[in-house]
C-alpha cells in the first residue's frame, strides 16, 4: 500500500470538513442576530483575557500589589465574563425563539433537518472514499479512531469536570476571591476563578463541534469501507460471460445440437457429434 493512497483519503476527509464548515457559515449568516451572537463570544473571550493579564501583571509586581484597585479590576472583569456566559443562552433563546418554537412543536423535524443537511455533504464524498483501496480505508479508519480516543482523553484531563459541574467551580471561586480580597489573598482560588471561562469554552467547543465531527468521520469511513467491500465481492461473484452451449437455455440447446455446421460456424462443427 502506497502512502499516496492514504493521503488521498485524508484529502477527501479534509475537503468534507471544509465543505461542512462553509455550509455552517452560510446557514449561520441566514439566522437572525448573527452579529449579536458573535459579539457575545468576543465579549466573553476579551473580558477573560483582560482579567488574566491584569492578574498576571499584579502577580509579577509589574503593577502594584498593594493597590487593591488592580485586583478589583481583574476580578470585576472575570465576573462580567461569567455574567455574559450565563446570559448568553437566554439571549440566544430570545433571538431564535421562532426556531425553538418549531423545535418544541416538532423536535424530530428539526433533528431530521440537521441530518438532511449533513447527508448532503456526506453523499458527495462517500463515493470518492469507496473508490479508494480497502487497505487505505482500513488504515485511515484506524488512525482516525485512535486520534479521536486520544483527543477525548486529553480534553477529559483538561476540561473533565466541565461537563458535570459547568461554571459552578469558577463562580464559587470568584465569589470567594471577591469576599476575601480586602482581608486575605489566595492564589489557588484566583487561578480557579480565572481559568473557569477558558475551561468552559474549551469543553463546549469540544462537545459541540470537534468530537461530533470526528465521530461522523468515523461513520463515513465505515460506510465507505462497507461499500468498497460490497463492490469487491460483487465484482468477484460476477465471472466473465459464458457462451458455451451448456450455459444456453433449454430452448436454444436443441437448436444448436440439430444445426448443421455451415459457413462461420467452425466452433459448433468441432463440438457437434460426428
Amino acid at each position: 500500500m502506497r502512502s499516496a493512497q492514504t493521503d488521498s483519503v485524508f484529502r477527501v476527509l479534509h475537503a468534507m470538513t471544509l465543505r461542512e464548515r462553509r455550509n455552517r457559515r452560510k446557514a449561520a449568516q441566514a439566522l437572525p442576530g448573527r452579529r449579536l451572537s458573535k459579539a457575545l463570544y468576543l465579549t466573553e473571550v476579551t473580558l477573560s483575557i483582560i482579567s488574566v493579564l491584569i492578574a498576571a501583571l499584579v502577580h509579577f509586581d509589574i503593577l502594584s500589589r498593594t493597590n487593591l484597585a488592580w485586583r478589583w479590576g481583574s476580578l470585576g472583569a472575570i465576573s462580567l465574563a461569567y455574567l455574559v456566559i450565563l446570559l448568553h443562552p437566554f439571549i440566544e433563546f430570545y433571538i431564535h425563539r421562532r426556531t425553538l418554537t418549531k423545535a418544541v412543536r416538532n423536535p424530530l423535524g428539526l433533528l431530521l433537518g440537521n441530518a438532511k443537511a449533513t447527508a448532503q455533504v456526506d453523499r458527495l464524498y462517500v463515493g470518492k472514499l469507496a473508490r479508494s483501496t480497502k487497505e487505505a480505508l482500513e488504515l485511515v479508519l484506524l488512525e482516525v479512531k485512535a486520534e479521536r480516543d486520544a483527543y477525548l482523553k486529553r480534553t477529559a484531563v483538561i476540561t473533565g469536570p466541565v461537563d458535570k459541574l459547568g461554571l459552578a467551580p469558577g463562580l464559587l471561586a470568584t465569589v470567594l476571591a471577591i469576599s476575601n480580597l480586602p482581608v486575605a489573598h489566595s492564589a489557588l482560588i484566583e487561578v480557579l476563578a480565572y481559568a473557569g471561562p477558558f475551561w468552559f469554552l474549551m469543553g463546549t467547543a469540544s462537545a459541540v463541534w470537534i468530537a461530533p465531527t470526528l465521530d461522523r468521520q468515523v461513520c463515513v469511513l465505515e460506510l465507505a469501507l462497507a461499500q468498497n467491500k460490497a463492490g469487491t465481492e460483487k465484482s468477484e461473484s460476477t465471472p466473465g460471460r459464458d457462451v458455451s452451449p451448456s450455459s444456453m437455455s433449454s430452448v436454444a440447446r436443441p437448436f444448436l445440437r440439430n444445426r448443421k455446421p455451415g459457413r462461420g460456424s467452425a466452433y459448433w462443427a468441432m463440438r457437434s457429434p460426428s
